[in-house]
Order: C-alpha cells, then structure tokens, then sequence
C-alpha cells in the first residue's frame, strides 16, 4: 500500500479518477431514488455546505482539478507518519464471541396490536 501511495504522491493522481465522469452515477444523484435520501442530500447541501442545492454541490465536484487533488494529497498523505495494519482472517467456522456489550442481544417485540389510522388517512383510503 506504501508503495502504491508512494508512487501517486510521486506522479500525481490520475486525471480520470479525478474528473467526475458521469453526474448520474454520483452517490448524491443515487440517494436522490428515495424521499429519505432526497431529503437528506438537500438537508446536507443546505444546512451543512451553505449550498442551495445538491446540483451546486455536484458543480462544485465538477470544478475541482487534477492540481488541486495532487497539492491536497501530498498536503495530508505524509507517510513518513502514518500507521498500518493487516488483518489477517482467521478461519474457524464458527462465530467469534463477543461480550463487549454484555452478552448476546435479545429483542422482545410483544404481541403486535392494530393500530388506528388518525382521521385523515382513514377518510383518505374510504374514499
């Protein structure tokens, strides 16, 4: 990983991996299929980037250059500080016990109960 780290430090990041080829395959775009993750993308670019849309965030991405990736990453990647590890599976066939929470976790749901819809869903599907 050093080495490969190395060499983009040495010649740079790779223009297509920075350039943002196709804005429909971006995970902002991607969120945007459900209310929820609609809901948060635009809650994300308003109230956390001070944006007034997910769009202008995407032309944000858009207008970021190779240069300024590269001066980025020999900014923050120092090597000459940083740790690594390896994890190595162990393969047992069995489950590795775990009690850093107390033990094995139980969930009681109870019995399920119908619930009344409020007023105006229920005038809405009689209708």
């Amino acid at each position: 990983m050093r080495d490969t780290l190395n060499k983009l430090l040495r010649d740079g990041i790779p223009a297509e991996l920075v350039k943002l080829q196709d804005a429909g395959r971006t995970p902002s775009r991607i969120r945007k299929n459900s209310i929820a993750g609609l809901a948060s993308i635009w809650s994300e670019a308003v109230a956390c980037y001070n944006l007034r849309s997910p769009d202008e965030d995407i032309e944000r991405i858009r207008k970021v250059t190779v240069d300024e990736v590269n001066a980025v990453a020999r900014k923050y990647l120092d090597l000459d500080h940083a740790v690594s590890a390896a994890l190595v599976p162990q393969s047992g066939g069995r489950p590795v016990a775990s009690a850093s929470f107390g033990g094995q976790e139980t969930i009681a749901l109870g019995e399920a109960q119908p619930t009344p819809l409020p007023d105006w869903a229920a005038t809405d599907l009689t209708a």
